[in-house]
């Protein structure tokens, strides 16, 4: 659901910070806050990572055909951690996934 909610706000003007506040605010709010002690994301090009950065104060707002991912990820210290990663292309009217792969929790036996 935290990834889903930054995907939601992925689309030209909107800055970093606003997309981290949004997945980080969720996170929060169903108690995970804690868990959460990196960045929401970041643009993806030919260094890593790459700005703008989804991170709280990050300024440099997104553009249309910027490519970036969301990866909230969440770890508790002695048990350990998971991360659902996504990419997106910038669009002039929001974000297209970059992929179909399903983000739905499969057990394995």
């Amino acid at each position: 659901e935290a990834l889903a909610r930054g995907a939601e706000a992925l689309r030209p003007g909107v800055t970093g910070a606003e997309v981290d506040r949004l997945v980080r605010g969720h996170l929060q709010a169903a108690g995970y806050g804690q868990y959460f002690p990196h960045h929401s994301g970041h643009a993806i090009g030919l260094g890593h990572p790459e700005r703008p950065y989804l991170i709280p104060g990050e300024t440099l707002p997104l553009a249309e055909n910027m490519v970036v991912t969301l990866e909230p990820g969440l770890y508790r210290p002695g048990f350990g951690g998971m991360r659902l990663e996504q990419n997106f292309l910038i669009t002039a009217s929001g974000a297209e996934p970059l992929s179909t792969f399903p983000l739905t929790l499969i057990a394995c036996p």
